[in-house]
C-alpha cells in the first residue's frame, strides 16, 4: 500500500474498529530487518491490530544528513496516508500508535504534527545527531501527538560510540540502566571502528538493546 493509492488502500484488510500499530525503522535500516518483523510479531500476538510497516528503506539508505532531511518527506507521507485513512476507511486517529527507531522515532514526529488527532507516539532511541540541542519542530517532541513516549537506551553525543538523544523529550521518557552502556551490548572496539568506518558504528548489532525496548513497548501497548 502508497499514500497515494486510494484503490489500495480501499481494498486493503484494515478495519476501522481495531487499534492501528504503525513500525517504522531508522537509518540504513529496512523492513527486513529482524527487529521489525519481531516486533510486528509480537504486537499481533498481543492483540487484533492493524499493523503496517512502513519501507522508506531508499530513503535511509544515502548519507545520514540527507537520510534526515528525507525523514520530513516520509513523515508527510505518513501524515498523508492516515488522513486517507480517515477520509476512506472511517478511521479514527485517536486509536493510532506510531512506533519510530533511530531516525524513524523522528519521522512519526514529523508525521504527527501533521495531525491534531494522532493518540501515541513512542520513540525507540531517538537519533541525536542533527536532533539534539534543536528545537521542537526539528525532533520528536511531546506536542506531536496527544501522549508521547520515550526509550532511550543508547544515549550520547557519537563521541562515545552512542548516538541517542538523551534530552528528555516525551511525556514519559524512559531511560533503562540509565540510557546507556546495556548488560549484553558491548561498545564497538576502538581501532576497528575507525577501521571500518563510521558505517561500522551505525550499523553495529544493537538487537539486545531492541530487545529491552521491545519489551518495554509491549508491556506497556
Amino acid at each position: 500500500m502508497t499514500y497515494n493509492d486510494e484503490e489500495a488502500i480501499k481494498n486493503s484488510t484494515f478495519a476501522y474498529t481495531k487499534e492501528t500499530k504503525f513500525v517504522i525503522h531508522g537509518y540504513k535500516s529496512s523492513t527486513e530487518k529482524n527487529w521489525v518483523h519481531h516486533l510486528a510479531a509480537e504486537l499481533l500476538a498481543h492483540d487484533d491490530y492493524n499493523v503496517f510497516v512502513v519501507d522508506w528503506k531508499k530513503g535511509a539508505g544515502v548519507t545520514y544528513g540527507k537520510a534526515c532531511a528525507n525523514a520530513r518527506v516520509v513523515g508527510a507521507e505518513i501524515a498523508v496516508l492516515l488522513t486517507k485513512l480517515k477520509q476512506l476507511m472511517n478511521a479514527n486517529l485517536m486509536t493510532f500508535h506510531l512506533i519510530g527507531s533511530n531516525v524513524g522515532a523522528h519521522v512519526a514526529g514529523y508525521a504527527g504534527e501533521r495531525l491534531t488527532d494522532l493518540n501515541r507516539i513512542t520513540g525507540l532511541d531517538p537519533a541525536a545527531p542533527y536532533f539534539q540541542n534543536t528545537g521542537p519542530i526539528v525532533h520528536l517532541d511531546r506536542g506531536d501527538a496527544h501522549f508521547v513516549d520515550v526509550i532511550h537506551t543508547d544515549t550520547g553525543d557519537g563521541l562515545d560510540f552512542a548516538f541517542g538523544m538523551h534530552s528528555p523529550i516525551g511525556h514519559v521518557d524512559f531511560y533503562p540502566n540509565g540510557g546507556k552502556f546495556q548488560p549484553g551490548c558491548p561498545k564497538s572496539n576502538i581501532i576497528g571502528s575507525i577501521t571500518g568506518g563510521i558505517m561500522g558504528l551505525l550499523n553495529r548489532d544493537k538487537n539486545r538493546k531492541y530487545t529491552i525496548s521491545l519489551s518495554c513497548l509491549i508491556y506497556f501497548s
